[in-house]
């Protein structure tokens, strides 16, 4: 698969592109810096992450010492694994980034050719030290009652404003990109549904019928669809997490990926069909197809054929995958 990354350990010149320009011919390189602070387990492994590429899969990126050059034409979202902070860091690529880890286990981002950039990447680390992780432990505690559910979804927006303000008074005195500001903007925005989503999932079944989350469902529901066209680059792969949380937890009363038959397959198929437009609705599509693949689910042929007329370049991708798959594995049913 040509969009596939692959991590190579070669120390080959090339040319760097600073900024946001790129082009499929460049790559992300990353090396890191005085490795050996990063070392304090045994492993042979200095820094580990994981990313989702651009067909929405997940991927294991693992750093070792030295150089590290990452092949990819598209940005990328890293997040580090085993890292309760849930931080994400944007790769462009084309530029050689150099990562080191204080005593305190805090990743610093360096752009040599790009100060902007070096603001950019540590950015989120930054307002996560002054402010709060993403996700924070409202979603890991029970909800006993309705008010308590109402103060706990008050600190959720507080916190936003404080992360929205951290925002501004960052790019005042240390200078991002425009384009990142936008971006860490839309993450600040994006976490605080989230929460909200994992917060609201603590209610019991029956206050599910309450005026308070039937308010709350159709506002967050309406903030996602209304969202830009959700694929897997940068800007967008926490944004499909949080599209998908919310539809599985709208339909089957789980925030995980679920589906274990043709029934609610096709339940979460209308449901995205009538809900999402354009390349939004092919993406999210694909992905569930691609799940019905990977778990053997037959798919109604009326399903198939309104899927197989969404736009490219999302619907080539399951695709892909059926032509390796006979009918005992994957099945579409008249």
């Amino acid at each position: 698969m040509v969009r596939i990354i692959l991590i190579l350990l070669l120390a080959i010149p090339f040319n760097i592109v600073s900024g946001f320009q790129y082009s499929n011919d460049k790559m992300v390189y990353i090396e890191i810096k005085d490795s050996s602070v990063l070392i304090n387990d045994g492993s042979k492994y200095k820094l580990n992450f994981e990313f989702t590429n651009k067909e929405g899969e997940r991927n294991n990126l693992k750093l070792l010492k030295g150089e590290n050059k990452i092949y990819s034409a598209t940005p990328l979202t890293i997040i580090q694994q085993e890292d309760a902070t849930n931080c994400p860091y944007i790769l462009y690529p084309g530029e050689r980034v150099e990562i080191s880890q204080d005593n305190q286990g805090v990743l610093h981002f360096n752009n040599k050719l790009d100060n902007k950039r070096t603001n950019d990447l540590n950015f989120l680390n930054e307002m996560i030290h002054e402010t709060d992780i993403f996700c924070p432990s409202t979603r890991l505690l029970n909800v006993i009652s309705l008010r308590e559910l109402k103060s706990r979804a008050t600190q959720i927006e507080h916190l936003k404003k404080k992360r929205l303000s951290f925002l501004i008074s960052y790019n005042h005195s240390k200078k991002m990109t425009d384009e990142y500001r936008k971006i860490a903007h839309d993450f600040i925005h994006q976490f605080a549904i989230l929460d909200s989503i994992y917060l609201f999932s603590k209610l019991k079944s029956l206050e599910r019928s309450s005026s308070l989350f039937k308010s709350w469902e159709r506002r967050t529901f309406k903030k996602i669809v209304s969202q830009k066209d959700l694929n897997a680059d940068a800007a967008n792969t926490i944004l499909v997490k949080i599209t998908e949380t919310f539809i599985y937890f709208k339909l089957f009363n789980t925030t995980q990926p679920y589906i274990k038959d043709s029934s609610q397959l096709h339940v979460a198929f209308d449901l995205i069909q009538s809900s999402f437009k354009n390349l939004s609705r092919s993406f999210l599509l694909s992905r569930l197809i691609n799940l019905s693949v990977q778990l053997s689910i037959p798919v109604k042929d009326r399903y198939y054929q309104t899927y197989i007329q969404y736009p490219l370049p999302y619907v080539q991708i399951p695709l892909r995958s059926l032509e390796e798959l006979s009918n005992e594995q994957w099945t579409i049913v008249k």
